[in-house]
């Protein structure tokens, strides 16, 4: 079981992972925080940012990696082969504070 006093720092973490998020100076929690105040206003300790776009990023980029590799080992599932061709295309044109996630792909296509 999590401790009690911990549960709100619990929460904050898991719900919406995927959502930018912040803790303002009063102690509320911003949510939807806009991508350019991610890496300004609120990259310090203090406001506890979550970047929930990059948090997807790499969440979805850990997919395509192990669908990748369960191919090349042989396994090949429509819906595996068809996510990771999704996946591929989704991020070929993204990039986020200068990585481009594109280049990450091609890498493991």
């Amino acid at each position: 079981m999590v401790p009690t006093q911990l549960h709100t720092e619990m929460k904050y973490l898991i719900e919406n992972q995927f959502e930018n998020r912040a803790v303002d100076n009063d102690g509320t929690i911003v949510r939807n925080v806009l991508q350019e105040d991610m890496n300004t206003k609120y990259n310090i300790n203090e406001k506890r940012g979550v970047d929930g776009i990059l948090v997807k990023a790499c969440d979805d980029f850990a997919a395509y990696i192990e669908a990748s590799i369960s191919i090349m080992h042989g396994i090949q599932s429509h819906h595996l082969v068809d996510a990771r061709k999704n996946l591929l295309e989704k991020y070929k044109s993204f990039e986020i504070y200068g990585i481009n996630f594109g280049q990450l792909y091609d890498y493991f296509a």
